[in-house]
């Protein structure tokens, strides 16, 4: 049977995602999600890669992948491991309005107050001690060892800092590590990195939360991981998917799993660190 491709015109998407202001993930998402709820897209249609996407609009993967993300925990698009992402279409539409037309003339700026924002990378400025922050910023400039402060530190990560969360992760999480084993990074991102270099004498193939936090399939892409997506239940992934799969490396969130907020269960925590016991396998823990 012929795979039914998605008919994506650049000129046309490209043209449809100026008209808007918001996050370039947010603009390629609503038009996705219009396409597919207004019939444009036929069901069971192919979509393109994230990087073929990525390419044909000419930005970074990164908002395709989160958009593609978007539109999979909503049920509008299903993956399919090693064949990538399709249209699902619900037995009824709704279309979505189609969004007015930029007005003529010199642009409009438009203001929408919302009383939460649950972007992933904002935060919650207005609890923020700045006051005690200031102060406390301010006391460590005029400390004897303020003015390294101006130079390049330990690139592992302040000493002090490392010792403290060794101490932390000991009494808390149980883990015994010391402070040369810890690395402090600017973000996960640099960091998991850092982890994809080390495990990649381990295997090519790791199992990724779908849906899940964007950044960590892409990193595991860019130090060329084949990428395979693991369906998130109500505990978390299954073992029997995770068996199924053929993977050697997994990455998991299990405290408060991004986007769907499931906290994975202990028995399903032991299960899993028993999988990676039996088969020498390796698990990262986001």
């Amino acid at each position: 049977m012929k795979q039914i491709q998605v008919p994506i015109h650049q000129t046309e998407m490209t043209s449809a995602l100026a008209g808007y202001s918001a996050p370039l993930y947010v603009q390629a998402y609503q038009y996705m999600k219009r396409e597919i709820t207004a019939g444009r897209w036929p069901n069971q249609a192919r979509l393109p890669s994230v990087r073929k996407l990525a390419d044909l609009l000419g930005i970074s993967t990164t908002p395709v992948e989160m958009a593609y993300q978007q539109l999979l925990a909503e049920g509008f698009i299903v993956s399919r491991p090693r064949s990538g992402y399709f249209v699902h279409t619900p037995d009824e539409l709704f279309p979505i309005p189609a969004a007015p037309p930029s007005p003529s003339g010199p642009k409009l700026k438009r203001h929408h107050h919302f009383p939460f924002d649950f972007h992933m990378s904002k935060n919650e400025y207005r609890h923020f001690p700045i006051a005690a922050w200031r102060k406390a910023y301010s006391r460590c400039l005029q400390e004897e060892n303020g003015a390294e402060m101006l130079f390049y530190g330990d690139p592992q990560g302040e000493e002090g800092l490392r010792r403290e969360i060794a101490a932390y992760a000991r009494s808390v999480r149980g883990v015994q590590c010391t402070p040369e084993q810890v690395i402090i990074g600017s973000d996960p991102y640099p960091l998991l990195d850092i982890v994809c270099r080390l495990l990649r004498p381990y295997g090519d193939r790791v199992g990724v939360e779908n849906p899940g936090y964007p950044q960590y399939p892409e990193a595991f892409r860019q130090n060329g991981f084949q990428v395979i997506p693991l369906a998130v239940h109500e505990d978390g992934i299954r073992q029997d998917d995770l068996r199924g799969s053929g993977v050697r490396l997994v990455t998991v969130s299990p405290s408060h799993q991004f986007p769907t907020g499931v906290t994975m269960p202990i028995s399903r925590r032991l299960a899993l660190l028993q999988w990676a016991h039996e088969n020498r396998r390796v698990h990262y823990r986001g």
